[in-house]
Formats: C-alpha cells, structure tokens, sequence
C-alpha cells in the first residue's frame, strides 16, 4: 500500500505529540474500517450471490440426474427381477399343464421333467409334487424331503387360494436361504395339488451385483417385513433385520431424497416387484454422482475466494489511501490554526510581559535608589531617634524591590519563546520556583499546596525554561479547577517519584471536581476546553513540550474524586528532542 501519505502525516503530528497522534489515529482507523466494510459489502455481494445462485442451480442439476438415473435404474431392475420369477412361475405353469398328476406325481418322470426346466431357465435347486393333504408324494432335488408334509405351513394354504405364490427368501427344511414359487393344480373335486420350486436366493443377489452402481452406493432387497432378501454392506446379512422404515406401497417406481440410518443424505429409489413379498431397493449415494460436481464446485469456490481477496485488497489500499490523505489535510489544517493560535497567544503574552516589565522595572529602579540614597544618609548620620527602625524599613524597602524584579524577569522568561537551553535541573528546586510564582495565588484562594520528594531523585538533564511551563501550567489548572468548584480542604499534592534509574516522575493531584469520562479522552486535543474561557491550548502545548522533551504525560481522573496527571521525564539528555 502506498506509504506517501503516511510519512506526510508523521511529519505533520500535531503539538498533541504521539498519544495524540494515536488517540486522532484510532478515529481515522474507524473510519477507513467502515468504508472498507460498506464498499467490501457493496462489491462483494452481488458475486457472491451470483456464486450461490450458480452453486445451487448447478447442485439442483445434478441432484435431478442422480435422482433420473436412480429411477431409471431401479425400474429395470424391477423389471429384470419379475420377469426371472416370473419366467420361472410360467415354467411351473406349462409343466402343471402339459403334464398329467400322474406324470408329475411320480418322480421317476418328474426327474427328466426337472433336468429339462433346470437346463433352459437354471437356478432352480429342486422341485416337489404336493397331494392335495400337504405331503410331498414326488421329489427331486439334493435333500430328503420325500414325505414331508406341508400341510401346517401358510404358504401352502395361500398357494390353494390364490392359485400361486412366490416366498419370501428363507431357510426351512433345506437349512439354507432359498425361494419357494408354488402353482396349484386344480382338480374336479376343488381341492389342487401343488407343484412347489425351490429357487436358490443367491440368484437374486447377483442380478443386484451385475448393476453399475460404485460404492458406497448399493442395491437390496426387502420384505414387507423389513428383512433383507439379499445382503447389504451397511445393514447386515441375508434374514438380518433392515432396521429401516418400510417406504410406502406404490405401484410405481419411486425416488426419495433422504438421510439414511446414519445421517448422510442419499437419493433412494426403491419398487414392490408384483406378485411378489419384494421390495427392491437401490440407495445411491450422491459421491457417485458427484464427483464432477465436488471437482467444479472446488473451482468455483476458489474463483470466489480469490475474486474476493483480490477485491478486497484493492479496496483496503485504495480505502487507506484516502483516508490518510484525508487525515493529513485534516492534520494540516489542525496545525495552521494550532499555530496561529499559539503564535498569537505567545505574541500577545510577550506583548504584556515586556509592557509589564518596562513599566514595573522603571520604578523599581527609582524607589531602589532613594532607599540605597536614603540608606546611605542615614549611614552617615549620627545616632538620631528611630535610626535603627528606618534602617529596618528601608531594608525591607529594598528586599521588596528585589522581589518584584525576579518575579518580572521570570514572567519575561515564561512569555519568550526561547531555544532549547540543555541543563542539569533538580526536580524538587525547579517545582519550588514554580510554587513561588503561584503561591501567593493559592494561598489568596485558600488552596493548599505542598510537595513530597522521595530520597535520592537524581537530576535530570532538560530545558528549564520549558519545564516550568509546563508544571506552571498543570499546578494553575489545578488551582483554577479547585477554585471553581469552591472545594473545601482544596488541596494541590506534587509529588516527585524516582522511576528506575533512567526515568523521574512528577505527579500533580488535586482533590476537585474532576473530569467526565467523555471529555477524558479528548483532554490533549488542540482547542479542546470545557470552560467558556480560554483557547483550548494549554494542555495541548504542555503534551507536546513534554514529548519533545523525551518524556510522557498521562492522566487519570474520577468525578468528585480529583485529576492526577503524570509526567514522566528522561534523566539523560540523549532522550531530548529539539524544541522549535
């Protein structure tokens, strides 16, 4: 980002010094977030909303693909399971019709008839001839059923009602998991024999295998029970309980969109194959189906972020050059009024002290030669009446005018806008001067001042002249805060504190009125005053001589309570920085 600016505006700090600086800073830091915010959002918005609209359409897109191939899949699976049963009923059908009860009913002619079926359709394990009682007359197949008798079992009550039937998958006499299709045959007395087929289930697992579906998508059967028909990787073995919801009858093949038994969105389609107890079922997971998707929507997302971040950086460069070139000719401005101000203060100051002293300093000269005339006369004079008593006034005639004349020339030292004089200054003297100058004053408003030093404060190397503006002015701030607020036990404590070996502290605290947190933070700031005197710039001129020379001035303040302002001062020269 470009730096012009920002060096424009470390040259141009206004007499507030670095807090100050900091303090305006945060404000144009506020700023430059909330145009970078209100234009990131203006122009980062309509993108992403476009971005969004493109993801969805596109998701909508595919999930209608992913739910069209699943129906198109389960439909011809449907049909491919029911025409292999169904073609196996028929087969039963044509034998019960081509053959006599005779023929079917002796297995030495039911074994050729049963190698024929086996060898054209396959699948088919055994078969059975059931006499009109329930009991097994004929059989052909691995197992010793001859005999049995099936007079007790539903299905072969059902088979004589509706004339066929077609089992779920289950273990039985043969002890393994098998399909039995069943036709009856009916008679002139109105009871039917029954030609019954074991089919082996195995045939219905691999229909589902041959499917082109990848995992961890599946196919399945179920019965109207919710027992599995064929394996499943994710809910059990062959007669292990689905655990899954029944999906409601339809003759036609249906396509949910639904979250599986754990929780991951799937696009199931399922169908009840007529004739039959089956439910097919074929749970597509959307990973199959979505990997060119996760592919674009991995670009798309990229192009967003990267859109966005590039955006944003031209806005954030562009949002802070602006606002820094708005804070230096804010700045700017702030320091030709700060120094007109200040110049025209300093001038009119300089202006009274040097009108004050010319006309104080001419008769203090006057009245301190007659009072050394009249004290020489009296010198040399014999011994007269009440000669002691007017050598004693004239003295104090003289003291007085010394007096006068060092506080003169100590206004014309606060008014004058001299060069940096680097000297060694000890702490407690230099607050000492400064309570001379005001203690007539505090002691005039019934003001306490007193002063705490601790042991071995060193002496610290500074401008004296500029120090005592500055505690000049923060003692007369105090003075007037506590004069105003007519405080009772109005009391000024200074306090000066040894801060390592590097640092020596001076601490001003009063006991008045305080300040408002609100006005707190602006308390530094040029032209700031809660009074309806004064330019505002007392204590924004003491904040940058303080910083100028090397130190640091902080306050703190609670309402009712008093001020505490710290000034913090460089025991070394080498903290100095010119004043000018």
């Amino acid at each position: 980002m470009p730096d012009t600016g920002n060096r424009q505006a470390k040259e141009l700090r206004p007499p507030g010094g670095k807090g100050l600086h900091r303090k305006k800073k945060e404000r144009y830091r506020f700023l430059w977030k909330w145009v970078v915010i209100v234009t990131s959002i203006v122009a980062c918005t309509p993108l992403v909303i476009l971005t969004l609209l493109n993801y969805y359409q596109y998701l909508a897109t595919i999930k209608s693909e992913a739910e069209q191939r699943a129906y198109t899949l389960t439909s011809l699976t449907k049909r491919s399971i029911g025409f292999y049963l169904d073609e196996r009923q028929h087969a039963l059908n044509f034998l019960s019709n081509e053959h006599s009860i005779e023929e079917l009913s002796n297995s030495e002619t039911l074994g050729p008839i049963f190698r024929n079926l086996s060898d054209v359709l396959g699948g088919m394990v055994d078969i059975g001839f059931i006499d009109q009682s329930g009991k097994q007359i004929a059989y052909i197949g691995p197992y010793d059923l001859y005999g049995t008798d099936y007079s007790d079992q539903d299905w072969f009550n059902e088979v004589k009602v509706r004339s066929h039937y077609v089992s779920d998958v289950f273990m039985g006499f043969r002890n393994f998991p098998h399909i039995v299709i069943a036709v009856a045959i009916p008679t002139e007395s109105g009871k039917p024999y029954v030609l019954r087929a074991t089919v082996d289930s195995v045939i219905l697992d691999e229909q589902l295998r041959n499917l082109d579906i990848e995992p961890p998508s599946e196919a399945y059967v179920i019965n109207k029970s919710g027992v599995l028909q064929t394996p499943s990787r994710k809910l059990g073995g062959v007669l292990e309980n689905s655990g899954m919801d029944i999906p409601p009858y339809s003759s036609k093949v249906t396509v949910l969109d639904k979250n599986d038994s754990q929780g991951i969105r799937t696009v199931l389609g399922y169908a009840y194959i007529p004739h039959t107890p089956f439910i097919l079922i074929i749970d597509t997971h959307p990973t199959v189906f979505m990997k060119t998707w996760f592919s674009s929507k991995q670009n798309l997302w990229l192009f967003l972020f990267f859109s966005i971040i590039v955006i944003l950086l031209i806005i954030t460069g562009s949002s802070y050059y602006l606002v820094t070139r708005i804070r230096v000719a804010d700045e700017q401005r702030a320091q030709v009024l700060h120094n007109v101000e200040y110049t025209n203060k300093m001038a009119s100051i300089g202006r009274l002290a040097s009108g004050v002293a010319h006309e104080i300093n001419n008769p203090l000269a006057i009245i301190n030669e007659k009072a050394g005339l009249m004290k020489d006369i009296a010198a040399h004079c014999g011994d007269y009446p009440l000669k002691e008593k007017n050598m004693a006034a004239v003295d104090s005639i003289i003291k007085s005018v010394e007096r006068c004349s060092r506080i003169t020339r100590r206004l014309l030292g606060f008014a004058k806008h001299i060069d940096v004089q680097v000297e060694t200054i000890g702490p407690e003297h230099l607050i000492r001067e400064v309570f001379g100058f005001l203690g007539r004053e505090a002691e005039f408003r019934n003001i306490t001042i007193d002063l705490n030093v601790e042991d071995d404060i060193p002496s610290i190397v500074s401008d004296r002249g500029q120090l005592q503006q500055v505690f000049l002015n923060l003692i007369n701030n105090s003075i007037n805060a506590l004069s105003e607020a007519t405080i009772e036990n109005a009391r000024v404590h200074v306090s000066i504190k040894s801060e390592g070996r590097d640092y020596v502290s001076v601490i001003v605290e009063d006991n008045g009125p305080g300040i408002k947190p609100d006005h707190l933070k602006h308390i530094f700031e040029p032209f700031f005053t809660t009074r309806d005197r004064g330019t505002g710039l007392g204590l924004s001129v003491t904040y940058g001589i303080v910083e100028k020379l090397g130190g640091h001035i902080s306050v703190t303040s609670k309402e009712g309570v008093g001020t505490s302002f710290t000034v913090k001062l460089p025991v070394n020269k080498s903290e100095l920085r010119s004043i000018q």
